[in-house]
């Protein structure tokens, strides 16, 4: 970039136009390459050419200046790089931490399902009498056939069911 911009001021020829200073209506100060027009005031200013030692310094600053801003770039561009790897770090701590809450709801379930089964497996008794599933044994002593027999309601076949009007 740099060479092919010193290349182009090497093929340029020095062209040394006249600059004129305007002043308009509203005293603002215009400077141009061509007469002024509307102008209330205009002066040609002659350019002077610059001696080899101004051109020297002028090269030097342009030098010290260029180096500057390419530090400035290093240490920006290090900068970024800095920050980038800081946000990465942080992404993947937060990418730990949601596989550890994943692992962890994971294993809650799983413990939740064992228990499940757990209940699930359990026996269950079934009355004779009641004709309805129960997970404990009965309480009661059966009936004799003779109480069954003077029944005349089928409820009092279930005593749990009874109904008393």
């Amino acid at each position: 970039m740099r060479i092919a911009l010193l290349l182009l001021l090497l093929m340029v020829k020095p062209v040394f136009a006249e600059v004129f200073k305007c002043m308009d209506k509203d005293k603002n100060t215009l400077y141009q390459s061509t007469p002024c027009q509307d102008a209330v005031s205009q002066q040609p200013l002659a350019i002077k050419k610059p001696s080899p030692q101004q051109e020297a310094d002028a090269e030097a600053r342009l030098k010290a200046w260029q180096a500057e801003q390419d530090r400035k770039k290093a240490e920006q561009q290090e900068a970024q790089e800095k920050a980038q790897k800081e946000a990465q770090e942080r992404l993947d701590k937060q990418a730990q931490i949601d596989a550890l809450n994943r692992s962890a709801k994971a294993q809650e379930e799983l413990a939740n399902s064992i228990k499940q089964r757990a209940i699930y497996q359990q026996p269950i008794y079934v009355s004779p009498y009641w004709n309805v599933p129960h997970s404990h044994k009965p309480h009661h002593s059966p009936r004799s056939s003779q109480e069954e027999e003077h029944s005349t309601q089928p409820q009092d076949r279930y005593p749990r069911y009874r109904h008393n009007p």
